[in-house]
């Protein structure tokens, strides 16, 4: 049924998008393969394969005791009986590994074929995002394809057997529709059940993805089909500051929603984590920072480094392995690209999608700065960024894109 569905996808693009289709899946699916093989012979530990151990011991109660096994995957929490059986009993991975049990069911029981079918689940929801930025702009089409599909290192933290993976398929399909309710593009029954899906996914995997994410998506659905059509009057400043307003009012009012942003302790959560890492890195490389400490004053000051290094970092002279040369490689592109796209800030200010630009940049301002102040480690950032890198890729390549494509054209028709 899955690959009967695939199939059906795949014959339903434009003969322009099915070689981008197939490239895309084959290299997702080849990048899962990566992941276990790289736990298997680079990394001394990792959590992939003891999630998969995990859903092996679930397995053995679906078939000793079938309604003790789904009592436990719809019900079941790190109380149960059946969790003490298990390496992980965190919330988070215990919610991935009864999803991981369910997909190793159908899946022979293998490490391999299951990691295939969590990057395809992956892919497919990068390729609904992919789908509704061709829809809407047509003109990022190029952009939306290497970001979302051929970005090395998101490509590769987004597949196999690892929370990433389903957080980014869930993401990147809110993604998509958000711009179906930004833009009042018919939405049908089953994108709604999906988004509600997504939401629950998102948060139960990595909820401060969805911390940032969903109300800066509820801030401009609310702005652009609410509130600024009945506005008489309005101008740029004035819609970017009410944006900006109605962004802080409801992330004050969510932070009661995960006691880990609760304003009494938030910060106190941020230094924590961070004291962790850089203990646990030892003489690893890491992002070091002035007296960092549980207070706003700190926090604002460190923010301007965070946000260059969860971006840009590591450089080149920095990395001390081959993937951190991948990565610092990555980033040069990025600071590049950055540095061209400064003649293009007066487009965007001007452009009819601001406030889509306006979220997109908060969000992953936010999400750099805090990511990298509570996991200084550039390995582990590496990994956790990819809840931002493809929209920022996606922002930098918009009109370098066009630029290029443009060159392209004038030199065909010359």
């Amino acid at each position: 049924m899955f690959i009967f569905f695939l199939a059906k996808l795949f014959l339903g693009q434009g003969k322009a998008l099915k070689p981008i289709f197939i490239g895309g899946l084959l290299i997702k699916s080849v990048a899962g393969i990566c992941v276990g093989l790289v736990y298997t012979y680079y990394y001394s530990a990792g959590d992939t394969f003891g999630f998969f151990s995990d859903a092996q011991v679930l397995n053995t109660f679906f078939y000793k005791m079938p309604s003790d096994y789904f009592n436990f995957i719809l019900f079941g929490d790190q109380f149960s009986d059946i969790t003490n059986g298990l390496l992980n009993e965190e919330g988070r991975s215990l919610f991935l590994i009864k999803n991981l049990s369910l997909v190793s069911l159908v899946s022979f029981d293998n490490y391999w074929v299951s990691s295939i079918a969590f990057s395809i689940i992956s892919f497919l929801g990068c390729w609904y995002a992919l789908d509704k930025v061709i829809a809407h702009f047509p003109e990022g089409k190029w952009a939306a394809v290497i970001s979302f599909l051929f970005v090395p290192t998101f490509v590769f933290w987004s597949s196999g057997i690892i929370k990433e993976s389903l957080a980014v398929a869930a993401l990147m399909f809110l993604a998509g529709f958000l711009l179906t309710m930004v833009y009042k593009a018919k939405s049908k029954p089953w994108e709604c059940f999906f988004t509600f899906i997504a939401i629950l996914f998102l948060w139960k995997l990595k909820y401060y993805w969805a911390a940032l994410f969903i109300p800066t998506a509820i801030t401009t659905v609310l702005l652009v089909r609410l509130v600024l059509p009945v506005v008489p009057g309005r101008n740029k400043l004035f819609e970017t500051l009410l944006w900006i307003v109605v962004f802080g009012f409801i992330v004050l009012g969510a932070s009661n929603i995960h006691p880990n942003f609760y304003l009494s302790r938030f910060l106190h959560v941020v230094v924590e984590n961070h004291n962790a890492y850089v203990i646990a890195s030892h003489s690893g490389p890491v992002v070091h920072f002035y007296n960092l400490e549980p207070r706003w004053g700190s926090v604002v000051m460190n923010s301007p480094w965070a946000l260059f290094s969860g971006l840009f970092r590591p450089v080149i002279f920095e990395s001390v392995s081959f993937f951190q040369i991948v990565i610092a490689i990555e980033n040069l592109l990025l600071l590049v690209l950055f540095i061209f796209n400064m003649r293009y800030i007066l487009n965007a200010w001007n452009s009819k999608y601001r406030l889509l630009i306006i979220g997109a940049v908060v969000y992953i301002c936010l999400l750099a700065i805090f990511l990298t102040l509570s996991t200084p480690n550039f390995g582990t950032l590496s990994r956790y960024r990819v809840g931002f890198l493809p929209f920022f890729f996606f922002l930098l390549l918009y009109y370098p894109s066009q630029v290029v494509l443009g060159k392209i054209v004038k030199l065909k028709i010359d």
